[in-house]
C-alpha cells in the first residue's frame, strides 16, 4: 500500500465521518437545552449499561473479521457473529432485570421501559457494531460512511422529535433505542441477505471453538476495558448524583469530538491498511507512524484550544446551567487529549494477535480506575487523578503498540495467541 492511497482512503472515509458526527453534536446541543442535566445523567448511565452490555453479547467474535478473507467467508463469520449477539443479548437482558429489580433507584424512571429498552437497545448496539466492523474489514468505506451518517441522524432525531411527549430520561431513553434499531435495519438492506440463515446451535458452537481466542482473551479485555471507560459515569451518578453525571456526560461528549470526527475514520482506514501490511511484510511500521503524526497534531491543536477556554465555551454554548460541565472538561483534558492519538491505533494487538496484552493492560487499568474513583471525596480531584491515570496507562500501550507495529513484542506471547504473519487470515 502506497502513503498515497492510505491518505486519498482516510480523506474519504472522514469526510462521511465527520458529518455524521457533525449531525450529532448539533443534535446533542438542541437536546441540552431542552433536558435538564439529571435527565442526562439517567440517560447517560442507561446508555452505559447498554453499551457494556454490547460487547459482551458478541463475545468480541467482530475483532476477528479482520482476519478474514475478503467475500462470503467474511460474511458467513459475520452472521454468524449476529446470531452470537441475538442469543447474548438475551442472557444480558435477564441479567439486567435482575439487577434493576434489587437497586432500583440507580436508574429511576419507568422501570419496565427502561429494562426492555436495555434487552432491545444491547442487540442493536451490538449488531451495528458487528456490521460496522464488517464493512470496514472489507473496505466498504462508502456504505460505512453512509450509514454511520444515518444512525448518528436517528440517535439524535428521535428524541428530539419524543421530547414534544414529555423532557424526561424515559424519552431520551426510548429515543436512542428506537434509532439503534431504524439503523439497524439499514444496515441489513446492505449486508448480503444469502448470509442471513438459520442456523443451528451446533454450527455456533463449532464457530465459538474456532474462534475460541476471542472468549479468552479478546472479550475480557474488551469487557474490563468498556467497564473502565463507562465506569466514571456510573460511578459519579452512584456517589456524586444524575446532576454531575449529567455534567459529566456532557463534558465527555464535547472532548470526545475530535476523536469522534476524525479518530473513527483513521481506526477504520488504518484497521485496513495495516492488516494487509502485517500480512505481507510482517510488519506496519508506516501505517502506523502517519495515523501516529495526524492524530498527535490534532490532538495537540485541541488542547490548546481547550485548555483555556473551555468553561467560557461551554456557557456560551449550552447556557450557565452547564457551567460546571466545561470545569469537568478542563479536569479531563489530558486523558482526551491521549486518547486522540491511543485510541485508533490499538486496534493493532488485535492484526499482529496479541490481544493477551490488550486483557493484561486492561485489567491493569481497571484497577487503576476503580482506585481513583473510589479514594477521594469531591468530584474535581476524583477525576483530575483519573484523567491523569488514564492518560498514563494509555502511553504505556502506545509503547507496546509502536513494538508491534515494527514486527517486534514484548516478551513471549502465550502459545497459540501470535500467529505467523502470513497464516493469521489464511487460517480462517
Amino acid at each position: 500500500m502506497s502513503s498515497r492511497d492510505y491518505w486519498i482512503k482516510l480523506i474519504e472515509v472522514s469526510g462521511g465521518v465527520i458529518l455524521g458526527q457533525l449531525i450529532g453534536i448539533v443534535g446533542f446541543l438542541v437536546l441540552t437545552w431542552l433536558y435538564q442535566p439529571a435527565e442526562f445523567g439517567t440517560y447517560a448511565s442507561w446508555l452505559s449499561v447498554v453499551t457494556i452490555g454490547s460487547v459482551l453479547c458478541t463475545g468480541a467474535l467482530e475483532t476477528s473479521l479482520v482476519r478474514d478473507g475478503d467475500g462470503g467467508a467474511r460474511d458467513e463469520a459475520a452472521a454468524k457473529v449476529l446470531w452470537t449477539a441475538v442469543l447474548g443479548s438475551g442472557l444480558v437482558s435477564v441479567a439486567c432485570g435482575i439487577g434493576l429489580s434489587q437497586v432500583p433507584s440507580f436508574l429511576p424512571g419507568n422501570r419496565l421501559l427502561i429494562a426492555a429498552s436495555i434487552g432491545i437497545a444491547v442487540f442493536a448496539l451490538a449488531a451495528n457494531i458487528v456490521l460496522q466492523s464488517w464493512a470496514a474489514a472489507g473496505g466498504l468505506f462508502r456504505p460505512l460512511t453512509i450509514l454511520r451518517i444515518v444512525q448518528s441522524s436517528l440517535i439524535m432525531l428521535f428524541p428530539l422529535a419524543l421530547s414534544a411527549a414529555g423532557r424526561t430520561s424515559n424519552m431520551l431513553v426510548l429515543g436512542h433505542t428506537l434509532g439503534l434499531l431504524v439503523s439497524l435495519g439499514a444496515w441489513l438492506t446492505v449486508f448480503p441477505r444469502s448470509s442471513l440463515r438459520w442456523v443451528v446451535l451446533r454450527e455456533i458452537a463449532a464457530f465459538w471453538s474456532e474462534r475460541a481466542r476471542c472468549f479468552i482473551y479478546v472479550l475480557p479485555a474488551l469487557a474490563i476495558g468498556t467497564l473502565a471507560g463507562n465506569l466514571p459515569q456510573l460511578a459519579v451518578n452512584w456517589r456524586f448524583g444524575s446532576a454531575a453525571a449529567g455534567h459529566l456526560a456532557l463534558a465527555q461528549r464535547v472532548l470526545g469530538v475530535p476523536l469522534s470526527l476524525v479518530g473513527i475514520a483513521v481506526r477504520d482506514v488504518f484497521k485496513r491498511f495495516a492488516s494487509v501490511s502485517y500480512r505481507e511484510k510482517g510488519e506496519c511500521a508506516r501505517e502506523f507512524w502517519s495515523s501516529f503524526a495526524a492524530l498527535a497534531a490534532i490532538a495537540t491543536v485541541f488542547g490548546l484550544v481547550m485548555q483555556p477556554l473551555s468553561e467560557t465555551l461551554f456557557v456560551l454554548v449550552f447556557g450557565e446551567p452547564w457551567r460546571t460541565a466545561g470545569q469537568m472538561a478542563r479536569w479531563l483534558l489530558p486523558m482526551f487529549g491521549v486518547a486522540i492519538v491511543a485510541s485508533p491505533l490499538t486496534y493493532l494487538v488485535y492484526i499482529v494477535e496479541r490481544e493477551d496484552f490488550d486483557l493484561y493492560w486492561q485489567s491493569a487499568l481497571l484497577v487503576v480506575v476503580a482506585a481513583t474513583l473510589c479514594a477521594f471525596n469531591d468530584v474535581q480531584t476524583t477525576l483530575q487523578v483519573f484523567a491523569l491515570s488514564y492518560a498514563a496507562m494509555y502511553g504505556i500501550y502506545m509503547f507496546a503498540c509502536a513494538r508491534f507495529a515494527h514486527g517486534g513484542s514484548l516478551g513471549n506471547s502465550p502459545a497459540g495467541v501470535q500467529g505467523s504473519t502470513t497464516g493469521a487470515s489464511d487460517s480462517r
